[in-house]
């Protein structure tokens, strides 16, 4: 069942070229779909449009029943806190407040649950990514790996239907990035859903299906099969015929 539905999307920036040239796109329940192209080929352009973050010259996008493009920005931006989910390069995380209430401060503000129920979850969702026991630490005091699992935490203390990632292991060392491409995959074999823009070859090969885009066009999906090491290296192949 489609969750969400992308339609001849469009997006040109001032007096520029189409970064998105009528992009169509769906996205299953439960899938995990990796984003992929060289720079400047409308990849995040692509995510920031579909989340509702940023305006379409054109198209239509559809996530369950609801028309993104038809809302208004206070709507987007309800619906955003509501329903999706976001980690980025940048953890984006606020040096005045701890570990802790970095994880449940927006989910509070938005009056998602009590402030007890939203502790325990972001307890269980500490435990789940290794951060267990890191609550009341500083910001500066935790390395770039758990500052990401922080705000992976963050993302997903709400249950979104949908989790976005924007180069989300794009600053992080190699043994982080596995780490964190462990528990994305973990967490998308439980049900959850996943869009993740991405350059690396081995964060893709962990996806159900990779989507090639080159000058804001799709022009090439890929279903990876077999171990990791073949999955990779079939992520590759397409990369390197569509010089990404």
């Amino acid at each position: 069942m489609s969750l969400l539905t992308a339609t001849n999307v469009v997006k040109s920036f001032t007096d520029g070229p189409r970064v998105l040239d009528g992009v169509n796109l769906t996205i299953d329940t439960s899938e995990f779909v990796a984003v992929m192209g060289p720079s400047g080929s409308g990849k995040s352009t692509l995510l920031y449009c579909i989340s509702g973050m940023d305006p379409m010259d054109s198209g239509s996008v559809v996530l369950g029943d609801t028309e993104i493009t038809a809302l208004s920005e206070d709507e987007r931006t309800t619906l955003r806190g509501a329903r999706m989910g976001f980690v980025f390069q940048d953890p984006n995380l606020l040096e005045s407040l701890n570990v802790g209430d970095n994880i449940v401060l927006a989910a509070s503000l938005q009056g998602h649950a009590s402030s007890t129920d939203l502790a325990t979850r972001a307890q269980e969702l500490m435990a789940r990514t290794g951060i267990d026991g890191l609550a009341d630490r500083g910001i500066s005091e935790i390395s770039g790996g758990q500052r990401q699992r922080v705000s992976l935490c963050r993302a997903l203390l709400h249950r979104p239907d949908l989790l976005f990632g924007d180069e989300p292991t794009g600053a992080l060392n190699s043994q982080s990035s596995a780490e964190v491409i462990d528990l994305l995959a973990e967490f998308n074999a439980e049900g959850m859903t996943m869009l993740i823009v991405t350059h690396d070859a081995k964060v893709a090969a962990r996806a159900g299906r990779v989507v090639f885009l080159s000058d804001g066009r799709i022009v090439d999906e890929l279903h990876p099969t077999g171990d990791a090491p073949q999955r990779e290296h079939e992520v590759l192949e397409v990369m390197s015929r569509h010089g990404i």
